[in-house]
Parts: C-alpha cells; sequence; structure tokens
C-alpha cells in the first residue's frame, strides 16, 4: 500500500494542490494465500495542520497555500512551460506518515501529479545544507517534464531548467518567510537545549556509577593515586605514571613516550646491569586482552596490566608462534621465541611494600 501511495497514480497529489475532486480507484491484491479488492482513494492524504509554535516544534504541520501556474518561461521552440508547487513544514514527530524520513522528505519533481523523484539539490542551494531537507514535504509538478524510457526519472533539458529555476524562485520566498526562519530558530534551541540535557544526564550517569566503584585500597601510599580501582586502559596509564613518580621500587623504568592510536603503547627508559637502555612497552587494562587481537610482540621489553584476568599457559597468534605464560613466585613473565617479558601487575604490586 506504500509503494501505491507513494509511486503511483494511487498518491497522486492533484487534489492536494489544484483542489481538484478527489478520486477513488479499486485495486485487486494478490496475496499468499488470500485475493481481495481494496478501495481507497487515489489521491496524497495531506497531514493535519498544526502552526502553533508556543508548543513547540516537534508536532508542527505547515501547509504553504499551493502555487499554482507558475509562468516558467518559453523553450527555444516557444514551448510554454508552468509549474505548480506545495511546500509542507514537518516538526520531527510530525513525519510519522512518511514512510521512510530520509529516503521520502524533501522535493518530490511530479508529472501528472504522480512523485517521479527527489531532487533535494535544489533544496540544499536554497537552505545552505543538507540538514533542513528531512523537514519538508515539497511536491513540483510540470507537464512538461519529459521522462526517461522507465518512467523514474525526468530527463534534463531546457524545459526541465526553466522549471528548475522557477521551482528555487518560489521555494525561496517559503524559505525567507518569518514562520519558516522563526520554526528553524526554534528548533536549534530545542536541540541546543536537548543536547545540553543529555550531556548533564551522561554525566549524572558516570559520577553515578563511579561512585559505586570500590575504593582502591592498597598498602603503598602513593600521591596522586586514583582513588578507584581503575576500569580501563587509560586509567591504568594514571596508576603507572602515579606509582613512577612516587618510586615505587617495583616500577623500575620511565615513560619517554606513550601513543595510545599506535601498535605498540609506549617507549620507556630503563637500567639493564648498570645501562641505559630504552625499549618498548605494551599496555593493557587486563592482561588476558593482550591476546584478544594480534598483538605483535616481537621487541617488546616490558607489559604493563592492571589485572592478571582469566590468562592461559598458552596462547597460538596468528603468525603461528607460541606465546608461554608463567608466574614465579610474585613474577610474571610472557615468554615470546626466545625473550622473556616481564609482566608488572599493578594491583599486585601496590599491595606490598618496596621495602
Amino acid at each position: 500500500m506504500q509503494y501505491v501511495k507513494w509511486n503511483t497514480i494511487g498518491g497522486s497529489v492533484e487534489h492536494a494542490i489544484r483542489g481538484s475532486t478527489r478520486k477513488t480507484m479499486q485495486i485487486n491484491l494478490r496475496l499468499p494465500g488470500s485475493a481481495g479488492k481494496v478501495s481507497l482513494n487515489s489521491d496524497f492524504d495531506l497531514p493535519t495542520e498544526n502552526t502553533d509554535l508556543s508548543k513547540g516544534t516537534s508536532s508542527i504541520v505547515k501547509i504553504f497555500p499551493a502555487a499554482k501556474d507558475i509562468d516558467a518561461g518559453k523553450t527555444s521552440d516557444g514551448r510554454k512551460v508552468t509549474v505548480d508547487v506545495m511546500v509542507i513544514l514537518l516538526g520531527d514527530q510530525a513525519r510519522d506518515f512518511i514512510p521512510d524520513s530520509y529516503r521520502d522528505t524533501g522535493l518530490w519533481l511530479c508529472k501528472d501529479y504522480i512523485m517521479i523523484e527527489r531532487n533535494n539539490k535544489l533544496l540544499e542551494n536554497v537552505t545552505g545544507g543538507q540538514y533542513y531537507y528531512r523537514s519538508f514535504l515539497s511536491f513540483a509538478n510540470c507537464q512538461q517534464f519529459d521522462l526517461i524510457a522507465n518512467r523514474n526519472n525526468v530527463r534534463e533539458d531546457e524545459a526541465y531548467e526553466l522549471a528548475m529555476e522557477a521551482i528555487e524562485t518560489c521555494f525561496k520566498k517559503i524559505w525567507d518567510s518569518s514562520y519558516v526562519q522563526e520554526f528553524f530558530e526554534a528548533k536549534s534551541q530545542e536541540e541546543t537545549s536537548s543536547k545540553k540535557a543529555s550531556a548533564i544526564a551522561d554525566m549524572d550517569k558516570r559520577l553515578q556509577a563511579y561512585d559505586k566503584r570500590p575504593i582502591l585500597e592498597t598498602g603503598v601510599q602513593v600521591r596522586g593515586l586514583l582513588k578507584r580501582v581503575p576500569k580501563n586502559e587509560a586509567e591504568t596509564l594514571l596508576v603507572l605514571q602515579a606509582m613512577i613518580s612516587a618510586g615505587i621500587k617495583s616500577v623500575d623504568f620511565t615513560l619517554g613516550e606513550y601513543c595510545d592510536y599506535s601498535g605498540t603503547d609506549a617507549i620507556v627508559e630503563y637500567e639493564d646491569k648498570g645501562i641505559a637502555r630504552t625499549g618498548w612497552l605494551e599496555l593493557v587494562f587486563s592482561l588476558d586482552k593482550l591476546f584478544e587481537w594480534d598483538h605483535n610482540l616481537e621487541r617488546i621489553h616490558k607489559i604493563v596490566c592492571w589485572e592478571l584476568g582469566k590468562m592461559k599457559d598458552k596462547y597460538v597468534l596468528l603468525d603461528g608462534t607460541t606465546v608461554r605464560y608463567e608466574k614465579t613466585g610474585k613474577k610474571h613473565v610472557i615468554y615470546h621465541d626466545t625473550a622473556a617479558i616481564p609482566v608488572y601487575i599493578l594491583s599486585e604490586l601496590l599491595k606490598v611494600s618496596d621495602e
């Protein structure tokens, strides 16, 4: 039924624009397992007007009087071109009668008062942006339009160009009207207010979630340490930096450079048997997360995490390399090829004294 109303003479806009006598038509429907006849008005049904902006823009329906028999000029062979234009302004909640507000709103070019194709480029030229077309449902009928063979598009010939100029002039008058400008100004204020309210609500939810997180209780005093248990990689980094700044001896390196969007997280500086070195560090919130995607462990010197997670003894990487995890006493190690990569589990290191 939507197809009949939006793509055939069953949705003719002639009555809406010209005020002509409404027509009825009978359609035979052949559906799986059933058959029947349906009578319907063969005219496009206009929504009920509501122009009171004092109650907001959401339910607004403003039907501008149709501009009929607009003289668009003559073609080089003397053919007169005329157009009829009707524009409807719609609030966000007043578009329920439209099947798809992205696909079906904007400007419809019509011939024989049947919707042929949309042309929202014209609306963009007048309004200055793509944002506005969804608030309009417009019809422009021109009997001089020449349709291509499949009748799904209008041929862009001389008559087309004349008609489009006339339609654009007509639509610009409506766009510049005080009511339309007041509508979009009010709509903008509503959206700004809504975004602000949404942002405040998100902040409140985030604060409530933070208050429910357990207090971070450690056996080591670290100035600047988070007050709550970290929940992600970024907060794990904050804990690490606080421990480095506090001089926690179990963290035997410093951060030299950090990047959250490259393949490897950070460059670290440390001493190896009294020799100053630089190396690569991989940072994850939970150690088992390291193997949820293909991390390149080649040349990694240290791994930092907040918690161990559900670690397995062995992992096979995409390149076929087997990685082993071992814990000996308080030490955690990842074995990759011939390399032994020390793992620093911050939640464990904070529960013991460095003395």
